[in-house]
């Protein structure tokens, strides 16, 4: 028999809240404010689930598309039969292959039609990277930053030691923190690096 676990929304609260304190207790701000525990947790719950579930939709979305990619494998592998009604063939090598097994292509605007098509499908993929950002990197450039500042009352930010060294800083100590506890790992470098980025 499977073991069933429940836990009541109160347990589940108790427990982010547990990830909560180390986060604030890791920050450790000088003259900073002191967040208030439920307030943070709430937000910090929040965000969380946000990210967690657009991890999951992409994982989705990534099995999805996969299993499209092996579909049109299989699929590519049955038109060598009938090559000349592979799509990344240009339309002339379409004609003429078609013409070299004695087959005459009535209406050129089946091919046209292909073509158009896959360069409308090409352009909305730049769209959609252009302005979607990855959850891990939304966590990182927008959401944690935010969450930071409202609670700890100011800017997030980073230092480094006199003559240089890895970004440090109870900012930095913050956001490695909240990453640890979605299990997403990133070096202090990385993060400067992905806000710089962003900014730009």
């Amino acid at each position: 028999m499977a073991l069933s676990l429940s836990f009541s929304a109160d347990e589940v609260f108790l427990w982010w809240q547990e990830k909560a304190v180390k986060i604030i207790e890791k920050t450790a701000i000088d003259n900073g404010a002191t967040p208030d525990l439920e307030a943070f947790t709430a937000d910090f719950i929040q965000i969380c689930e946000k990210a967690l579930s657009a991890i999951k939709e992409r994982e989705v979305r990534d099995a999805t598309k996969a299993k499209i990619k092996h579909e049109k494998e299989v699929q590519k592998a049955l038109d060598t039969v009938i090559d000349f009604f592979r799509p990344e063939h240009r339309m002339k090598s379409i004609k003429k292959l078609a013409e070299s097994e004695g087959i005459r292509i009535e209406s050129e605007e089946f091919f046209c039609t292909l073509l158009a098509l896959d360069k409308t499908f090409l352009a909305f993929q730049v769209k959609q990277k252009e302005k979607r950002l990855k959850p891990e990197t939304w966590l990182v450039v927008d959401a944690f930053p935010t969450l930071y500042a409202k609670h700890f009352e100011k800017t997030w930010g980073h230092s480094r030691a006199p003559g240089g060294g890895l970004p440090c800083g109870p900012g930095i100590r913050f956001m490695s923190a909240c990453l640890d506890t979605l299990g997403i790992q990133k070096s202090p470098e990385a993060i400067v690096k992905l806000i710089r980025d962003h900014k730009k």
